[in-house]
């Protein structure tokens, strides 16, 4: 995860530890959410009542609200 992103998330650029916590509890690390392009302190990035995880994982795109 760059360094730019961990700051601009709250996050230690220092700490690599920061790609393998959930920040916002969805299921998706906060790794797995960049890849994805998702909000990592936002469990449903695209607000329509379905969680990003829930999307990813049934092929859904949980950026198009």
């Amino acid at each position: 995860m760059s360094d730019g992103l961990e700051v601009a998330n709250n996050m230690d650029p220092a700490d690599g530890s920061d790609a393998i916590i959930d920040s916002d509890g969805d299921g998706l690390t906060n790794g797995e959410e960049v890849v994805a392009g998702t909000d990592v302190n936002d469990a449903d990035s695209d607000n329509d009542g379905l969680s990003d995880l829930i999307e990813i994982d049934n092929n859904m795109d949980p950026s198009d609200g």
